[in-house]
């Protein structure tokens, strides 16, 4: 889900090879109709996916902004995708992997999400992006800092939702969470403590490495114990398996501690999953909010 899919704008602004344009709402024309996207500077395997009739998109127009938006008392950079629509539609916090940036998921889930009725809020993560946080540089080296930051990140996490469920456009009793990889982690504490969130996707996630470290870094964070506390919460779980930043042994020990309702979906990858993954978390995403009578 975080591949390096050009976002339909480009400016001077440049953030892990994807290409951003901060400005108002801005209308973004999509087919799924088999109209000509040729010359709009989409890869060859976006236009095919884009031109395939699917009886699952319900929108062809996607309403985009980037703003700063106070989360946890900060001014924090967000990007939200939401179908062009007078009806109040899903909402889904997105939360980025380590190294990343708000526009990696949001390019990738959240277009699949927003073509197919659904809304996303994403934000760059403290220490990532275009944040400015105090303490930038110890915080990379001093444990203390990156605790802080942690929580930091749990607060904000908390205020999106809260952010996303209060907008006029979104329907507050159906709101979702997805994190790929280090934000995975946060959706899951998130998803435990929260049950205004209604369903959980975890991407490129799993269980923490055994380490040295690993009985104090479960201090602060621990997968398998939020992961049963979820309480009756639809999880998916996406995952490659080739993943050598977060194994797929890990993912089945995340997968095996949760309740049912789950799934846990394989692709032939590595820790960047395919194209595909995006879609399916979408697909998933439309039953749990839309369920067929």
């Amino acid at each position: 889900m975080e591949c390096k899919d050009p976002t339909l704008e480009r400016s001077e602004a440049r953030y892990g090879g994807l290409y951003v344009k901060r400005r108002p709402w801005r209308r973004v024309k999509e087919s799924a109709q088999g109209k000509n996207l040729r010359g709009s500077g989409l890869p060859a395997w976006k236009i095919a996916h884009l031109n395939t009739p699917s009886p699952s998109f319900v929108t062809k127009k996607i309403l985009r902004r980037t703003d700063i938006i106070e989360l946890g008392g900060a001014g924090v950079p967000s990007l939200l995708l939401r179908p062009d629509t007078d009806t109040r539609v899903p909402g889904v916090v997105l939360l980025h992997g380590y190294s990343s940036t708000k526009e990696v998921l949001s390019n990738t889930m959240g277009l699949a999400l927003a073509m197919r009725g659904i809304a996303s809020l994403s934000f760059d993560l403290p220490l990532h992006g275009r944040r400015d946080d105090e303490m930038f540089e110890e915080a990379r080296t001093n444990p203390f800092g990156l605790l802080r930051h942690w929580k930091s990140a749990l607060v904000e996490t908390r205020d999106a939702i809260a952010w996303l469920a209060a907008h006029e456009a979104v329907d507050p009793l159906r709101i979702g969470i997805a994190g790929y990889s280090l934000g995975s982690y946060i959706a899951l504490q998130t998803a435990a403590a929260d049950k205004r969130i209604r369903c959980i996707i975890v991407a490129a996630g799993g269980d923490l490495p055994a380490t040295p470290w690993t009985s104090m870094v479960r201090m602060v964070t621990d997968p398998l114990t939020s992961v049963k506390k979820l309480n009756g919460q639809p999880l998916l779980m996406l995952h490659g398996l080739n993943d050598r930043t977060i194994r797929r042994e890990q993912a089945q020990t995340l997968y095996d501690a949760a309740s049912e309702p789950k799934t846990l979906k394989w692709y032939e990858s590595g820790h960047v999953l395919l194209p595909a993954a995006a879609d399916d978390a979408a697909a998933w995403l439309i039953e749990r909010f839309h369920p067929r009578p």
